[in-house]
């Protein structure tokens, strides 16, 4: 997390098998993908998951997130921090 970038994030987490999503708020600078994380919320992927419900779990998810960290932002307690991975495209290259 963030992992997977580009087209159809969802999808592709479910294809490559992997075992964990979640949501991530990030800041927008230039360029694409590569402003600071400023809030995570990390979820448990089960193997028979589909699209359509990861989708609408995200979104829930995402929500809550955004609202948290809206509030640390408020309360000067939200701290960006440089991601620590590369995100890997979505698309086959």
């Amino acid at each position: 997390m963030p992992e997977l970038r580009g087209a159809a994030p969802i999808e592709w987490a479910i294809i490559n098998g992997l075992e964990q999503t979640g949501v991530t708020i990030m800041r927008m600078d230039a360029r694409m993908d590569s402003g600071p994380i400023l809030h995570q919320l990390p979820h448990s992927m089960d193997a028979t998951v589909t699209g359509g419900e990861l989708s609408e779990h995200l979104a829930e998810i995402g929500a809550q997130v955004l609202v948290e960290a809206l509030a640390l932002l408020e309360q000067g307690r939200l701290t960006p921090a440089r991601k620590t991975t590369r995100a890997r495209r979505t698309r086959p290259n």
